[in-house]
């Protein structure tokens, strides 16, 4: 699915706390304080992706399942970073890591962005995207606060 027009997640809006986009080019650049005291995950086999609905070499945005609950999660971070290859002196291969933050979402939230997905993966099926894309795009989505965030999580 693609991304609203602003080019952040359907539903994220960040409350009243400055102007710091929601994704940030370098880590210093995070000032989420409530990102940044939460609790830290890795991208284990207790994350399940539900379904992304913004994927670019690799999932951005979507629902998720860790710990038997339900999640939100939102990329809002990305580096590479060099890491050697093993036998071979000369040569660098980057690895990208990327941070998410896991929302819990309210019921209305979860209702729906499963109702969207629905729709979404039945235009896809009958091969009418044509028609999803125009309401989609218009939908008012609930937002997410920071008071919603529960984890932080690396996928590295």
């Amino acid at each position: 699915m693609a991304r609203s027009s602003n080019g952040r997640t359907p539903g994220f809006q960040p409350e009243n706390r400055g102007s710091t986009p929601l994704r940030a080019t370098k880590m210093q650049d995070i000032t989420f304080p409530a990102f940044l005291v939460l609790p830290v995950i890795r991208w284990t086999d207790d994350v399940k992706i539900v379904y992304d609905v913004n994927y670019y070499d690799g999932p951005l945005d979507g629902l998720l399942n860790y710990l038997d609950e339900q999640y939100w999660f939102t990329n809002i971070y990305e580096d590479w970073i060099p890491k050697k290859n093993s036998g071979c002196d000369d040569c660098d291969s980057p690895q990208r890591i990327r941070w998410y933050a896991l929302f819990v979402p309210t019921k209305e939230q979860l209702d729906m962005h499963n109702y969207w997905h629905g729709k979404f993966e039945h235009c896809k099926s009958t091969g009418t995207l044509d028609d999803f894309y125009p309401p989609y795009q218009l939908v008012k989505w609930p937002p997410f606060t920071y008071a919603q965030a529960k984890y932080l999580m690396i996928e590295d």
